[in-house]
This record gives structure tokens, C-alpha cells and sequence, in this order.
């Protein structure tokens, strides 16, 4: 059995709606409800009138007398208008959004966007608060916060990319009450070699607006996402966070070129080093819908391939040990083959010769009759699909690029056919003329 209590935090005076979702091996007879007491019909709603906490039971029952409950709550409280600021080190307002969940669940209490201040109008209670800045490369969220303790302070958040021997710094200024926090440092945008050496480092005494770390710098244990580019943190107290590579040798960047058509059609991936060389032995990895369906190597010609089963946005990603990581987004359609059939008539006239020989009594006769018919020729042109995919013309490459010089196209027949059919008509008559001369 399944149940959704919504809102489980309720302004006085306001509606919450309980809706529950029960299976059982025998058929269900009834599904009710009880909020402090009072029958409640489910998939209905209930108006709480005064502050607390309201207790819920849910209750199902099958046609064999078997009955299954479970309890819940929700919350009622007076309106509280929740005002904050978010700035960086040099006092200024930093664009973001900020989601308001129920403590300890992923329920949504209220959720909006901010340019600095902001303020929202929610039940006076204890919240996690979600805020997502600097285009969402820093995500960090506040568990068990008073609202009523929180309100009108300012939270300073500050993205710094001068700090030396980092990627970027994230500095933090909490001026809110809470339990433990959770941050998710994206890292996309950034600029790096391998991603396995990248690291999280945290300051714990840090001068937010000189951003300056004041004690020393440590390595830190978090959690990797390599599909989404980010690291997920759980600090114990809040300070300054940075993304650092670890030292490796002089780096160069790779070229990365893709061709792909349709869905279950090979797509190749071709990686090209210094001096726009292919690049041997680099690791491929390929994701759809955020998750890795392939890991591939490239061969002695840069080159390596898969072939989509599915419709949708496909991501390759490069990476090679002295090379930056390269990576491309690439939308796959389902289409029909890509041929096209163009027919072209033309008209010629063939002329056949009937020859009529009557015996005479005095002479021999010879009737010629040319007669003229006319023929249509039916020419079919293909349009080739280009598969070469290295996107430079060299190695002595002619016309559209291959890799290396092009093998001609096939061509059609086209008029070629009618000169034997001439020579023979030629032939016939003046063999036929020769003939008429010796009578």
C-alpha cells in the first residue's frame, strides 16, 4: 500500500488532499482514513483549521477480512513571509533558484528563482532549503532549518577561479541554524586534463571576503558522479571548497569528430592528437539518458564506432592520458534509409528491317521494309550517402573526403548501349544495298 499525504506543511485554513494506492491478492472491499479522529474519504481532502500536528491513519481491507494500516502526519501553521539574500564575496546579489522541501523527504513545499533577495510565503515550520547558483555548477542544501530563526539573514555564496594550484573555489557563508548539510560541486565547465585526477579540497578557516584560506588546505572523501560531472559532499562545517587536478604531465588537446545518422546505422567516432594525427588507444565512453552504454578504444586509425538502438540525445566522451577530455552531445533520429531514385526517360528510335523475297517466273523481286519503332530507355540514378568521417581532405583524396583517394562511383548505363545496335543496322543495310545492286 502506498499513500501521498500533500502538503505535509499547510498554511491554517488551507486544504490537504490523501491519496492511497493499495493492491492485495484478494479483492479490496475499502480503503479509508482517519485524521484526529474524524473519518476522512480518501482521495478527498481536508481543511486542518488549527495549528499542529495532524496524526493520519490509513486503513485497507480485503473481501477475506484482512486489514492492513499505516499512520502518517502533516503539519498546520500560521502563514510566515520568508525573506533572505544570497551575495558574493563583493556584496553583490547572486542569481539562483531555491527549492523548499518538507524536512527529510523530497516532497517540494514551495520553490522559486531569485536575483540576490528573495521572498516566499510558506507555513512557519523547519525546512531543508535547496539553493542552486552560478548556473547550477554549486548545489547546497540546508537540512532542518527554522524558517522563523531564518529570516531576513543573508547566505554568502562566492565562485572564485584565482585561487592558485585550483580549477575554482566555492567560498560559504552560513548564517542559518541547521542539522547537517549536503553539496554537490559540478565540474563540466571546467577546463582539466583526466578527470580521475580531479579532487575536492576544503579550507576550514576562510576569509569569505578576502577569499583567502587562513589555515591549510586538505584533501577531502566524497562521492564521484562521472556520468554527471559533479562530486557530492557532506561536510561537517561550511567554509571553502575547491576542485583541484592532480599534477600530470604537459596535456594537449584532441579533436573529436563524429558521424552518425539514424538509429541501428553505425556511428564513428574519430580522435585526432597533435598535429591532427589519429590518436591511438583513446578511451570512449558513451551515455544515453545518463547512463553509460558503451566503453570503446580507439584503433590505429583514431577510429571507433557503436551502433544506437535507441532515439534520443547521445553524449561520447574522450579521454586519453596527456590529452584534456573532449565530449559531444549528438541527437540520433529513427529515419528511413537516406535513398533517393531519380528516373529519367529518353526516347530512341531503333529501326528493324524486315526483308521480303518473291520468286518470279522471270526474275527475282526483293522487298525491303524499314519500319521504325520507338524505345523507351529507363535510366535509374542512385544518390550515394558519403561514409568517410575524418572531416580533412589529404592523402591524395579527390571529390568528398575518404580517408584516402575515392574509388569512382558506379555509373549508369546511359546511351552507351546504342552503338552496336547502330553498327548492326549500318551493317544490314549496306549488306541490303549490295544486293539491290546486283539485280
Amino acid at each position: 500500500m502506498s499513500w501521498v499525504i500533500y502538503p505535509k506543511a499547510v498554511i491554517v485554513g488551507n486544504e490537504v488532499s490523501i491519496s492511497v494506492d493499495a493492491v492485495d491478492n484478494y479483492q479490496l472491499d475499502s480503503i479509508w482514513a482517519v485524521v484526529q479522529g474524524e473519518m476522512v474519504e480518501i482521495s478527498g481532502e481536508y481543511k486542518a483549521d488549527d495549528s499542529g500536528r495532524y496524526e493520519v491513519w490509513i486503513f485497507a481491507n480485503d473481501t477475506s477480512g484482512n486489514i492492513k494500516n499505516v499512520s502518517d502526519y502533516f503539519i498546520a501553521s500560521e502563514p510566515l513571509e520568508f525573506n533572505g539574500r544570497v551575495e558574493d564575496a563583493n556584496k553583490s546579489g547572486v542569481e539562483g533558484s531555491l527549492l523548499i522541501y518538507f524536512p527529510g523527504t523530497e516532497q517540494v513545499i514551495s520553490s522559486l528563482e531569485f536575483e540576490g533577495d528573495f521572498s516566499v510565503v510558506i507555513p512557519d515550520y523547519v525546512y531543508d532549503l535547496k539553493f542552486a547558483v552560478f548556473d547550477e555548477m554549486l548545489k547546497i542544501r540546508l537540512n532542518y532549518v527554522n524558517v522563523s530563526e531564518a529570516d531576513g539573514k543573508t547566505l554568502g555564496l562566492d565562485r572564485s577561479e584565482l585561487v592558485e594550484g585550483y580549477l575554482v573555489t566555492y567560498g560559504i557563508e552560513n548564517p542559518y541554524e541547521m542539522s547537517n548539510t549536503t553539496i554537490v560541486i559540478a565540474y563540466s565547465d571546467l577546463d582539466y586534463g583526466k578527470e580521475k585526477s580531479l579532487r575536492i579540497y576544503g579550507c576550514e578557516d576562510w576569509n569569505f571576503t578576502a577569499r583567502k584560506c587562513l589555515g591549510d588546505w586538505k584533501a577531502l572523501s566524497v562521492k564521484q558522479n562521472t556520468t554527471g560531472d559533479y562530486f557530492i559532499l557532506a561536510p561537517e562545517r561550511l567554509s571553502a571548497f575547491s576542485v583541484k587536478e592532480l599534477r600530470v604531465r604537459r596535456r594537449h588537446h584532441m579533436t573529436l569528430l563524429l558521424n552518425v545518422s539514424c538509429v541501428n546505422e553505425t556511428a564513428f567516432v574519430k580522435v585526432l592528437g597533435r598535429e591532427e594525427k589519429p590518436l591511438k588507444g583513446a578511451d570512449v565512453d558513451v551515455f544515453f539518458d545518463g547512463e553509460k552504454i558503451k566503453h570503446l578504444r580507439t584503433n590505429e586509425n583514431g577510429t571507433a564506432w557503436f551502433v544506437p538502438t535507441e532515439e534520443g540525445e547521445y553524449r561520447v566522451k574522450v579521454d586519453k592520458s596527456g590529452y584534456y577530455s573532449e565530449k559531444k552531445t549528438v541527437d540520433i533520429p529513427v529515419c528511413l534509409p537516406e535513398t533517393t531514385t531519380t528516373t529519367t526517360s529518353s526516347s530512341t528510335t531503333i529501326t528493324s528491317i524486315t526483308t521480303t523475297t518473291t520468286v518470279l517466273t522471270t526474275s527475282t523481286s526483293t522487298t525491303v521494309t524499314i519500319t521504325s519503332t520507338t524505345a523507351m530507355v529507363t535510366t535509374t540514378t542512385l544518390q550515394l550517402r558519403e561514409t568517410c568521417f575524418d572531416g580533412i581532405q589529404n592523402q591524395g583524396e579527390e571529390g568528398i573526403d575518404c580517408g584516402g583517394p575515392c574509388k569512382p562511383c558506379p555509373r549508369g548505363i546511359g546511351w552507351l548501349w546504342l552503338i552496336p545496335v547502330i553498327l548492326i543496322i549500318g551493317a544490314l543495310i549496306l549488306l541490303l544495298m549490295r544486293r539491290g545492286g546486283r539485280k
